[in-house]
Parts: C-alpha cells; sequence; structure tokens
C-alpha cells in the first residue's frame, strides 16, 4: 500500500497493518509545518501513534510514554540510553481549510535509531511524549 493510500483510509477510519500492527484510527491531525509540509498523526485507542511524512515518505510508529520530558532539553535521557535533540517543527493544526491549534514538534534520537517525540499543544498546553522507530513505507498493508 503507498502513502497517500493509507493516509485516506486512515483519515476515513479504516484501520491497515503497520508491521505486525494494526492501527485503528480513533483520531487524526493534519499538521501544516512552517516548511510548508504537511504531517500526519494518528492516534489509536491504544496509546499507539502512526506518523506520517507523505513528502519524505517518511513513517513512524510511536507509543505515547507515561514519563513526563521537558522539550527544552536538548538531550532526553529514558531507558538508559541518550537521546539528542534532531528536529524541532512548529504548525498548525488543520481541519479543512481552518486553524484549530498551533503545535511544537521536537525530535529526539538515540544511536541505535529509536526515537522520542514531544508534541506541545499552544492552546490546551497538552505535552504528549511518545517513543517509536521509523517504519519502511512498504510496512504498511491493508486489513
Amino acid at each position: 500500500m503507498n502513502i497517500e493510500k493509507a493516509i485516506q483510509q486512515l483519515e476515513n477510519g479504516q484501520p491497515i497493518v503497520v508491521g505486525d500492527k494494526t492501527i485503528e484510527p480513533a483520531s487524526h491531525e493534519k499538521i501544516h509545518l512552517e516548511t510548508g509540509d504537511m504531517l500526519y498523526l494518528f492516534q489509536d485507542s491504544h496509546d499507539m501513534w502512526l506518523s506520517v511524512d507523505p513528502e519524505s515518505e517518511e513513517v513512524i510508529l510511536f507509543q505515547t510514554l507515561d514519563e513526563e520530558l521537558d522539550s527544552s532539553e536538548e538531550i532526553q535521557v529514558f531507558g538508559g540510553h541518550d537521546y539528542e535533540l534532531s528536529m524541532h517543527h512548529e504548525g498548525n493544526i488543520m481541519d479543512d481549510d481552518e486553524e484549530l491549534e498551533e503545535i511544537a514538534i521536537y525530535d529526539f534520537e538515540s544511536s541505535d535509531k529509536e526515537r522520542i517525540r514531544i508534541l506541545q499543544y499552544s492552546v490546551s498546553g497538552e505535552v504528549v511524549p511518545m517513543i517509536g522507530r521509523l517504519v519502511p513505507p512498504d510496512a504498511l498493508q491493508e486489513v
């Protein structure tokens, strides 16, 4: 399944298989980044998140963390590993053409390519830390 088809299915509430996990989207966010790119975040009811960047074809499967992490730190320490800040983006969560909320996205990467992502929502003040790994686009499959 290609990335565009996966996004379409998930936006329509249809599940897809990612590797050995089935993602049944409970909610999703379409984020217009300050770079002009779009980023899609799909959350299922089991605290799994699928991040899809159709421009770079980057797909990351995350699990929500119960830990509190501080995005202002350059290095995150979790599970005995160091994660260095590798990316920071600002963006707007969009619904059709309407801006719903501003969001800051921080990615930290370990030496073995595992990622911690911290989402900071400006209006609600919610902070969501998660941990995950890159998934090859060919791991996206129909149910």
